[in-house]
């Protein structure tokens, strides 16, 4: 079966920020409409209980579909589309988003990437911040090893991300990524996260209208960087938001943030009592064969359909 992983959907033309990396909402419709050519649509329900040992597994041709980052996106434009279709999906919201408004560096990173400052230009002052930050910074040995594109950016925007995401320490990275979206987004994080996430009377209204809410850490970390005691505090504040919407402990899964997880991530969402954890590794998964705790997720851009 094939799980589909999904971000920001909504019409990009009619849309303030129309640069945004986002999958048009008509495109996200054509690409239903393929995809109910292919297969069958299911809810996570199947699947759960194949988990559990009290169904079949799902068939071949399943179709699952997945929704990160708790956006108010999900609620505006894909559950209704959902519904006409008599679809459901899997919404994956972190907590500090949509229950603290804290709006994430990854969001932040998004949206000054659609501001429409040149990426080279953006680059350029990016690196030279870094070296204010970071002593050590050596500019030229990042570039020689990291300088290369990614699955969905160009070479620019792909060692740009890895800067502010992965390759400066910390504090730097918040840092930096502060002061640009202070300078080219907004001078209100707050207000923009109010706008941009799903709140908790969102998300039970979408439990209502039979979605399923899952997990996505309380922090949204990754989690295979921390050290397994703090790993199992991420799966247990997560679980306990999902108790506190009604989600019952039969329905709990978990989506790892970034998709990254390692052994003791397994251990502690399983021992949190999670059935079903997502990755993003892009390959169909197989019910019975693939690890339940580890399912892998097709990106809607590894969907062809044109």
């Amino acid at each position: 079966m094939r799980v589909v992983m999904y971000h920001y959907v909504r019409p990009l033309a009619a849309d303030s920020w129309h640069r945004l990396k986002a999958l048009d909402l008509g495109r996200f419709k054509a690409q239903l409409d393929h995809l109910a050519r292919q297969g069958r649509f299911i809810g996570l329900k199947p699947l759960l209980a194949h988990a559990q040992g009290a169904g079949p597994p799902p068939p071949e041709d399943a179709l699952l579909l997945t929704f990160d980052d708790g956006y108010r996106d999900h609620l505006r434009h894909v559950v209704p589309e959902l519904r006409r279709r008599g679809l459901t999906g899997v919404f994956f919201p972190p907590v500090c988003a949509v229950a603290e408004r804290n709006l994430l560096d990854v969001n932040k990173l998004h949206f000054i990437l659609a501001s429409g400052v040149d990426p080279v230009t953006l680059l350029a002052h990016v690196e030279a911040m870094a070296s204010d930050h970071v002593c050590d910074f050596d500019r030229d040995g990042m570039r020689r090893d990291h300088w290369k594109p990614n699955r969905f950016d160009d070479v620019d925007t792909s060692y740009l991300k890895l800067l502010l995401q992965t390759l400066l320490p910390a504090a730097a990275r918040a840092a930096i990524v502060d002061a640009l979206f202070l300078a080219h987004v907004s001078a209100d994080p707050r207000g923009f996260a109010d706008e941009l996430y799903l709140d908790q009377s969102d998300l039970g209204l979408m439990l209502d209208m039979g979605m399923h809410v899952g997990g996505h850490g309380a922090q949204h970390l990754r989690l295979s960087w921390l050290p397994a005691a703090e790993q199992q505090q991420e799966a247990q504040q997560s679980a306990d938001f999902l108790r506190s919407l009604g989600v019952m402990d039969a329905d709990l899964s978990f989506c790892y943030p970034f998709g990254d997880h390692d052994e003791a991530s397994r251990t502690a969402v399983k021992a949190t009592g999670f059935k079903l954890a997502f990755t993003t590794v892009p390959t169909p998964y197989r019910p019975g064969v693939d690890d339940c705790l580890a399912i892998p997720r097709l990106d809607t851009n590894d969907i062809a359909f044109d």
